[in-house]
């Protein structure tokens, strides 16, 4: 051992880092092996609350990723007039109808939304789904209400923004799959102010609020709240494009559902939602890609891993 002149009292406060570079062999650890007596109730029912009427690729998108990152069962619930545009994206779906006057997601909401979930491992809500004043109190009640994981993502972000004391008040564990913009609203900030500072915006939220936050972008972070944060290395400009975030947040949630904690499903699903762009962007090239690729490439991911 060479001294190289670090002062003994600077060593004797010396903490372990809080950043961490994610590598492929860490990551694919976090996933259990698949048993030979296996069957579909042995990896989870996801219940995806997304879509509307001229959103419905939303819901679509999530369910399936849902379903490719490994889920036995998925159930998307949504308005009467937008469950047959996504029943007929794949045969694989199920769906439910949340029914009232066709309008935003409210309180009125709420027992349907119970009932839906009853039986399920976990739950994705918000991509797509109609907003209005009061689903933020929808979302309140009915986290405090849910014993299960929960993926909040888009549209749940944004009804939530100025009404976070909701998180606190949750029964189950969060995860949370902002991109920039819906980390701005939520931390009452600009987007320039976000990415400027994205490790400490991330971090904060995770930490006050006691929830795993995956900030989306250019190398995705996850923040735990004990303050550790993951940098993800993998995805490529080619996933600037509408719908690869409903993907991620189907992906959270299959891996939720399958008994994986929000840190290893956001760490997880964060790297292998990259690594299949990276692998799809090979045959479509960057300005190729779109969002359903990504379903085909996670194939590719599970090969990879001998998943």
């Amino acid at each position: 051992m060479v001294d190289i002149g670090i002062p003994k009292a600077a060593l004797a406060v010396l903490k372990e880092p809080q950043v961490y570079l994610l590598e492929e062999g860490d990551v694919r650890g976090r996933l259990p092996p698949r048993k030979p007596d296996s069957h579909k109730g042995s990896f989870g029912h996801v219940l995806v609350v997304a879509g509307s009427w001229g959103k419905t690729g939303a819901a679509a998108l999530a369910g399936m990723a849902a379903l490719r990152a490994g889920a036995g069962l998925v159930t998307v619930a949504t308005r009467p007039e937008a469950l047959t545009a996504v029943m007929g994206f794949a045969p694989e779906l199920m769906g439910i109808e949340l029914m009232n006057d066709g309008g935003a997601l409210g309180p009125s909401d709420l027992n349907p939304l119970l009932a839906a979930a009853e039986g399920k491992d976990a739950v994705v809500i918000g991509p797509g789904i109609p907003r209005g004043e009061e689903t933020w109190k929808l979302l309140g009640t009915f986290l405090e209400e849910l014993a299960i994981p929960c993926v909040l993502d888009a549209d749940a972000l944004n009804a939530i923004a100025g009404h976070l004391d909701v998180l606190q008040k949750a029964k189950g564990e969060l995860l949370l799959t902002p991109h920039p913009g819906e980390m701005a609203r939520l931390a009452d900030k600009t987007v320039v102010e976000v990415n400027q500072n994205r490790i400490i915006s991330a971090r904060a939220i995770a930490q006050e609020h006691h929830v795993v936050v995956a900030l989306k972008g250019a190398r995705t972070l996850i923040a735990r709240d004990d303050g550790t944060v993951f940098i993800n290395p993998t995805g490529n400009p080619g996933m600037a494009t509408g719908g690869t975030g409903d993907v991620l947040s189907g992906i959270c949630g299959a891996l939720l559902a399958q008994g994986l904690s929000p840190e290893d499903a956001a760490v997880t699903g964060v790297y292998a939602h990259g690594l299949a762009a990276d692998l799809v962007v090979k045959r479509t090239g960057l300005m190729g890609l779109v969002a359903s690729d990504l379903l085909h490439g996670l194939g590719e991911v599970w090969v990879r891993w001998g998943r």
